[in-house]
């Protein structure tokens, strides 16, 4: 199993409603929400959780008061009522993007912006660096972002953080979305989405990558309400 979530966080929603997800989520979420200043983070923090809630209780059957979330050492969130369901969250600006799985997955999402040329020569591998420097002006701005979430996936996937620099590994072109991460004697699967046009994706997996993703409203949610 793996399948894909997106979700954007600009749909209306009324204050009762907002008020009924709040009280789906734990104490320890509500305190993390309420440190947040702006109203988008506390959002995108909010509705991500939403999110993998009702994915567990509609793939595992556990109701979401006995859902129990833990962290590893490096941070990397896990389900503690069920070790072999695999999931991983990420959001950038308007949209949160999920990914669950029976094995291990990484995800990353960001909003396409510039280039930075800097940036990718100092924590891009020297291949991946070249390639982006052959892109036509027009290509740069996503192949950059197309290469960081990529990046960012399988770091994510490993779960060690920043113990994994940036450039100590590389990610070969296999089609123009498939990738293969290149890392020692470790081949794994990444493939690149693009979501609402201006933002990229990568999901990072052992599997062969064809999913689509599956784009899911905060209706959906509220109209298949998880309570208990």
């Amino acid at each position: 199993m793996l399948e894909l979530y997106a979700l954007n966080i600009n749909e209306p929603i009324e204050k009762q409603k907002y008020e009924e997800f709040y009280s789906l989520i734990s104490s320890e979420k509500k305190d993390r929400i309420n440190k947040f200043h702006f109203i988008d983070d506390r959002k995108r923090s909010l509705y991500g959780d939403l999110l993998i809630r009702q994915l567990i209780t509609k793939k595992l059957g556990v109701m979401n008061d006995k859902i129990s979330f833990g962290v590893t050492d490096y941070g990397k969130p896990y389900l503690i009522n069920d070790k072999n369901f695999h999931y991983n969250i990420s959001h950038s600006k308007d949209w949160v993007f999920c990914g669950i799985s029976d094995y291990k997955i990484g995800v990353d999402i960001e909003h396409i912006k510039v280039c930075d040329f800097d940036l990718a020569e100092r924590f891009f591998a020297k291949e991946e660096y070249e390639f982006l420097k052959m892109a036509l002006d027009e290509e740069c701005d996503k192949l950059f972002f197309d290469i960081w979430c990529m990046k960012e996936s399988y770091i994510k996937y490993k779960g060690l953080g920043l113990a994994i620099p940036l450039d100590s590994f590389r990610c070969e072109r296999k089609t123009p979305f498939l990738y293969l991460v290149k890392n020692n004697n470790e081949l794994l699967n990444i493939r690149n989405y693009h979501i609402d046009n201006t933002y990229s994706a990568a999901v990072c997996s052992p599997y062969y990558l064809i999913e689509p993703v599956n784009y899911i409203t905060l209706q959906q949610i509220y109209n298949n309400a998880f309570m208990g």
